[in-house]
């Protein structure tokens, strides 16, 4: 029988879809000094980082990029090498975006490291979609359905 992708993969909620209406530096969601909200890659192979855009207003902007770290703080991160999204702006907002790294050539713990510029809003929500090396033993996601040949 087929595995069921709902127990091969890992999903991490980085960001709630919100509006961002101040200028801010925020990591997954949080300040740099919150532990425990990092992507932790140690049992993962594959991480696909996706962006949904919501409509952005005015000159709002935002930068979106992978940082790393060997512990589970941001404050000391620095950038994963090509780990940037393009900015979002008006012209590229309402539209999926999406980025792909194999946790081996990364530090133990991600980041998505935002930052919201110009006085217009920025709709975002940020989701991490983790492969794992082998089988999770449990899933903080119970699917909704589970529709099967059995």
């Amino acid at each position: 029988m087929p595995s069921k992708l709902i127990e091969d993969i890992k999903y991490q909620q980085l960001y709630d879809s919100e509006t961002i209406t101040t200028t801010a530096t925020l990591y997954n969601g949080t300040s740099g000094s919150v532990t425990g909200e990092s992507i932790d890659t140690q049992d993962y192979e594959d991480i696909n980082i996706l962006i949904n855009a919501g409509a952005f207003s005015g000159d709002g902007t935002l930068d979106a990029i992978l940082v790393e770290s060997d512990t589970d703080l941001p404050s000391g991160a620095t950038a994963v090498t090509d780990g940037d999204f393009t900015q979002l702006t008006t012209s590229r907002d309402s539209a999926l975006y999406t980025g792909e790294i194999l946790a081996e050539l990364v530090k133990r713990y991600l980041w998505v490291r935002t930052v919201k510029g110009g006085s217009g809003n920025a709709a975002i929500g940020i989701v991490a979609v983790l492969k794992p090396k082998v089988r999770p033993v449990t899933q903080d996601v119970t699917p909704d359905f589970d529709i099967d040949s059995e």
